[in-house]
This record gives C-alpha cells, structure tokens and sequence, in this order.
C-alpha cells in the first residue's frame, strides 16, 4: 500500500482504503472532468477545492492481475 496523495490521477481504477472507506477496500479512480475521486461502492464527496478531502482514501494500490485457468472451454 501506497499513501494516497501518489495515487494515479489518470483515470485508471486502483484499490483504496482508508478515510470515507473505513477501512472497507473498494475500487477508486479519478475524474478529472470534475475534479474528484470516485469510488464503486461509496460516494466519497471529495472534490480538489476541499482542503484536506475529509473522505480521500488514505492508501491505494494497484488492483491485482487476473487469474487465467489453463484451459478455455469448447476448445
């Protein structure tokens, strides 16, 4: 984990917890139109202009690759 203030501001999707999240791990992003961080399963209400953003999670990494079987099905 990772503290959050070099989370990625890309728009890519990240694991996050801490602050709103309470420490509940849920998928976090960046929307950059707006100005605020958008989490899956909560509402964070934190925008840039929020001096300290009282809900911004407070860790993040990267989610984790997914698994492949060895074989695919009606092959």
């Amino acid at each position: 984990w990772q503290g959050f203030e070099s989370a990625p501001r890309d728009g890519s999707e990240f694991l996050a917890t801490g602050g709103g999240l309470e420490g509940d791990i849920d998928i976090v992003s960046y929307n950059e139109r707006v100005g605020c961080w958008n989490a899956t399963n909560y509402t964070l209400d934190d925008t840039d202009h929020e001096s300290e953003g009282y809900n911004r999670p407070t860790h993040w990494r990267s989610l984790p690759q997914a698994r492949t079987t060895g074989s695919v099905i009606g092959a």
